[in-house]
């Protein structure tokens, strides 16, 4: 959750003009390794929340502990090719690590997804 004021400093103005920002760029997105972008919830928490799809695996690096002999290679061009996607239009990965890259849908189907996607 995020707390902020509203006290008068902007700050919340800020948050909405970068989560609209945030909403407007991601669900232009459309390639295999970017997480797909469903909507956005806006009476679930005191602030608007994005929704993507759920992981059950969690992020990769819960994957790969329960799937040690997947090909890491395979896992690796995945993740190179959202970022190269991304790149190519103009989008930077404001938080790429572990956690911000899960595991593929279908496991005949190698491809990790990039989450947290913020424009350049």
């Amino acid at each position: 959750m995020i707390r902020m004021s509203d006290d008068g400093s902007g700050q919340q103005e800020e948050m909405l003009r970068r989560f609209k920002r945030e909403v407007d760029i991601w669900s232009r997105l459309k390639h295999r390794n970017i997480l797909p972008f469903i909507g956005v919830c806006e009476d679930l928490a005191p602030l608007p929340v994005l929704i993507s799809l759920f992981y059950k695996f969690g992020h990769i690096g819960k994957y790969l502990n329960k799937n040690p002999d997947v090909n890491r290679g395979e896992l690796i061009l995945g993740v190179a090719s959202g970022l190269e996607f991304l790149h190519n239009n103009g989008v930077v990965h404001g938080d790429l690590k572990v956690a911000s890259t899960v595991p593929p849908i279908f496991r005949r189907a190698l491809r990790p997804t990039l989450t947290k996607c913020v424009g350049g």
